[in-house]
């Protein structure tokens, strides 16, 4: 009997998944055919009536929505199906960088609120740009870890706002906003004097003497790469370098002076691999937002002044990947905008 019921659950879903005047058809195919390779199983197995109870009188209209359908089936046969209220997702940031590769994890629990030891729940992830949910952002991946877990994977292709859709059997999980930036400050890469705020984005510097340096991150090999950065606090005493270097170890004082090193001063010049000269960008004051572009393919980085609307660049850069360079003394600030 528990047998022929199944069946029966079979055959009417699948005329279901004939009818294409349903919205949505293509998520809702899939999370249908989940429903289904789920019940074929059950089907083809010994089922002893104490250890599954099957009730078919659910069985909806063929107007019925199939996320209302796989609601209803997975709810009968199953009767640890996992709550998409109680389920919880590691991991979600509110900062990301562009290019970076991000990886959360879904905990699935029950009705009652208990971690799943095991798979098989349709789980989605969506994540548009911007405010306007026509725009298509990154490709996002879901791997069903079998053990109540679920991995989603993306890397950020644009800069900008953000917001992650995640679902599970067709109910919200999460609706996450976050922003991707075009780099942050590498925590990994930072001198013990520089302070990095939680978002990674603002750098300030200890009371002291030397110059002390931290790069961002991702590390750049190829293509063109903008971003800009707001200079705090400058006086007679405070110093700043900024620019790239191929040194991914380059926190130490004075290391500016590396042949590595290509980044313009505060007070007026630049270092091209380890020579000092003029730069035509002209001193920097308080609060100055300087954009800088490197350009891989024609081996140049270009920074302005959006201020005084002065530009310097430098050419002729080696054929190696760069890290962005920041260094300061003083109590000084960098933020990255």
């Amino acid at each position: 009997r528990h047998r022929d019921a199944l069946k029966n659950t079979i055959t009417f879903s699948k005329r279901v998944l004939q009818r294409k005047s349903i919205e949505d058809m293509s998520e809702r195919e899939a999370l249908l055919s989940t429903v289904l390779n789920r019940i074929e199983v059950l089907s083809r197995a010994e089922v002893e009536p104490t250890t599954l109870r099957l009730d078919v009188d659910f069985l909806p209209t063929l107007e019925a929505s199939l996320a209302s359908i796989a609601r209803s089936l997975l709810g009968s046969v199953t009767p640890c199906l996992a709550s998409a209220e109680n389920s919880t997702i590691d991991n979600l940031q509110p900062h990301y960088t562009k290019s970076q590769a991000v990886t959360l994890t879904v905990h699935a629990r029950s009705l009652d609120g208990e971690p799943l030891t095991v798979g098989g729940d349709f789980v989605t992830a969506r994540m548009e740009r911007g405010s306007n949910p026509s725009l298509s952002s990154s490709a996002v991946q879901v791997k069903d870890n079998q053990d109540g877990t679920y991995s989603i994977v993306f890397q950020p292709r644009h800069e900008g706002q953000h917001t992650l859709h995640v679902r599970m059997n067709g109910v919200a999980i999460v609706q996450h906003h976050f922003t991707v930036h075009c780099l942050c400050f590498d925590s990994t890469q930072c001198h013990a004097s520089i302070h990095l705020s939680s978002d990674m984005l603002t750098a300030g510097h200890a009371q002291r003497t030397a110059h002390d340096s931290v790069l961002g991150s991702p590390k750049m090999s190829h293509g063109r790469h903008c971003w800009g950065v707001k200079i705090g606090k400058t006086n007679e005493e405070q110093q700043y370098h900024i620019g790239v270097t191929t040194e991914p170890s380059t926190t130490h004082s004075t290391d500016y002076n590396n042949e590595g090193v290509f980044c313009w001063h505060n007070k007026g010049t630049k270092r091209h691999a380890g020579r000092k000269s003029e730069s035509g960008l002209g001193e920097w004051q308080p609060g100055d937002h300087l954009r800088l572009v490197l350009d891989l393919d024609a081996r140049s980085i270009r920074i302005e002044n959006l201020r005084t609307e002065k530009a310097d660049t430098i050419e002729e850069l080696p054929e190696k990947s760069f890290f962005p360079y920041f260094a300061m003394r003083l109590n000084g600030t960098i933020e990255i905008i």
